[in-house]
């Protein structure tokens, strides 16, 4: 059944993309985009997973999507109904960043990165960790159950900080590279690689796609506005 599901929820998302007009920001294209993913991660590790789905789960995720598909359309007949468009400005400065707030962004990443780092060691002890990256993150990911709520709340708040860091400095480089691609943005970058670590160090996937979904959003949005495109 998961390959009926695989194959269904493609020709759903292709048939919501034309119908909203190619948009790829269309919340029930992006939905079933990241489900479809999923479902193909899920393929390639049947065997080792051993999971089955019953017809009754496949129907239940197509009809939730056909119905979110419905909301939105439904919407959209309101908005252009009513005649609403979205006017888009375009931007006519960049946005500067001094040179110096940007290298003490990155060492305030780097002081939070070694306590977050020292923090990690601490859990990854308590399972019997000896030495090595490999070791770290595994011994790491088996302590984060049993002690992730006596975690030193200066570690969340270091991820949580370095994250805001890397997030908007994301939009300033996405920013400038779209709307004034002769500029150099490449320091722009440096609290975006330093927050990386932070994400290994977490041994989840949830960070990265959160990371790579903003880049993916904000990126296609500033395109389309770029382009005088309806966003």
């Amino acid at each position: 059944m998961i390959y009926i599901l695989f194959i269904l929820l493609i020709a759903l998302c292709v048939f919501y993309f034309i119908l909203f007009k190619c948009n790829i920001l269309s919340p029930t294209v992006i939905a079933c985009g990241m489900f479809i993913i999923s479902t193909f991660f899920a393929l390639k590790n049947i065997d080792t997973w051993k999971f089955t789905i019953a017809p009754i789960s496949v129907v239940v995720i197509l009809t939730s999507f056909i119905a979110f598909g419905n909301g939105e359309l439904l919407v959209n007949l309101i908005y252009y109904k009513q005649k609403r468009r979205a006017v888009y400005i375009q931007p006519k400065e960049p946005i500067n960043i001094r040179l110096w707030v940007t290298l003490g962004t990155c060492t305030v990443l780097g002081i939070l990165l070694i306590h977050y780092y020292n923090e990690t060691v601490k859990m990854a002890k308590e399972a019997g960790y000896v030495n090595g990256p490999a070791m770290l993150v595994y011994a790491r990911r088996n302590q984060l159950d049993i002690t992730a709520q006596n975690r030193d709340r200066m570690a969340n708040y270091s991820f949580i900080a370095a994250g805001a860091m890397a997030y908007n400095f994301s939009f300033i480089f996405l920013y400038n590279k779209l709307f004034f691609p002769k500029l150099r943005n490449s320091k722009y970058l440096l609290p975006v690689v330093m927050y990386i670590p932070f994400v290994i160090l977490t041994t989840g996937r949830t960070d990265f796609i959160r990371l790579i979904t903003l880049w993916l959003i904000i990126g296609c949005t500033f395109f389309r506005q770029k382009n005088s495109l309806n966003a």
